[in-house]
């Protein structure tokens, strides 16, 4: 065997301290930053949900009962979505996954705008987004 070979045993040894670290990581971050890693999560998710009643709402008539229920939906899930912002820009992230968090919330809303390849690009948000595709590893 060779000196650049790692026996199996040995390379198992030295991750398990690894994957309790990061277990521990992870129920830090749950315990500091969870109300913040919650609601970065339902603002995100909100995206899909937009999505997917447009997706649904594209084969009906805008009069149609479905589609004035969608309106409605949209409507509540905007107004959440504020508080959201509101709520989040109050708490302090507390671990990496909280910063993380708050990072992808910032792409979510802004990377589009922050287009500078879109004609309609608002040069206010580059920063910001910079900032959030730094902290998420340049996502």
């Amino acid at each position: 065997m060779s000196g650049r070979h790692i026996a199996r045993r040995g390379l198992i040894a030295c991750s398990a301290p690894l994957l309790v670290a990061g277990e521990a990581g992870a129920a830090k971050a749950e315990e500091l930053d969870g109300e913040l890693i919650a609601l970065c999560r339902e603002f995100g998710d909100a995206e899909a949900t937009f999505a997917a009643w447009d997706a649904e709402r594209d084969f009906m008539p805008f009069d149609h009962p479905r589609a004035k229920e969608i309106d409605k939906l949209e409507r509540a899930l905007v107004n959440r979505r504020h508080e959201i912002r509101e709520e989040v820009a109050e708490l302090k992230a507390h671990t990496p996954e909280g910063l993380q968090a708050k990072a992808r919330m910032v792409l979510t809303e802004l990377a589009e705008e922050a287009d500078p390849n879109r004609e309609s690009c608002n040069h206010q948000y580059l920063a910001a987004v910079s900032l959030a595709r730094d902290i998420l590893g340049r996502a």
